[in-house]
């Protein structure tokens, strides 16, 4: 008896749970988001050179319009940058700012595996 009250409890908890739309938590705006990343980003480019390969730079940007264009909320100005680095990192700002250091470029073998990272 107990196992069938489990299941039933179970089996109804999955179907709210596929019904129910994700939760949203918007603790700030898009604009204020998009205002913090901006100005991070220009501390940042102080900070990092930015490099100017245009092959590296198409790279990471022809690899970051896919991704962005498939996200839930394309609404953001994405902008892609490459980080004249050896080290291997990338990371993303609040607002849609992403960099990635060129010694993960030369690190990873193809550009599948650059958009999973």
């Amino acid at each position: 008896l107990y196992i069938r009250l489990l299941l039933l409890c179970g089996c109804i908890g999955l179907a709210l749970a596929y019904r129910t739309p994700p939760a949203e938590a918007r603790v700030i705006g898009r604009s204020a988001e998009i205002s913090i990343g901006r100005e991070t980003a220009s501390v940042i480019e102080s900070y990092f050179q930015v490099d100017t390969d245009p092959v590296a730079v198409a790279r990471v940007r022809g690899i970051g319009r896919r991704l962005a264009a498939a996200a839930r909320d394309p609404d953001f100005p994405f902008e892609f940058h490459v980080v004249e680095s050896g080290e291997v990192n990338a990371f993303a700002l609040p607002g849609g700012f992403i960099y990635v250091f060129k010694g993960l470029l030369q690190l990873v073998p193809n550009d599948d595996a650059l958009a999973f990272v």
